[in-house]
């Protein structure tokens, strides 16, 4: 989970395309997810939980050993013109 909020992040994106890198990772997230379910297994998702943080994982898999995240970890978000 990130310090990121769901109005932070769409205030700050004002409505453009977005990748989201983590670990220096030229692997990019495209695009904000409802649920886990709404991917492939063991692909990456972002998502804003219940309190409205936004939160990095994999479906069915352990994002802290296959991605490198780790507590503190920082992300990078690109916004991209339309």
């Amino acid at each position: 989970m990130f310090n990121i909020t769901r109005q932070q992040f769409y205030e700050a994106g004002e409505g453009r395309p977005f990748s989201i890198f983590l670990n220096k990772s030229e692997n990019a997230i495209n695009r904000i997810s409802k649920t886990y379910n709404e991917i492939e297994e063991g692909e990456a998702v972002a998502l804003f939980n219940s309190d409205g943080y936004l939160e990095v994982g994999l479906n069915n898999a352990n994002a802290e050993s296959l991605l490198g995240i780790k507590i503190h970890q920082s992300l990078r978000i690109e916004f991209h013109d339309r």
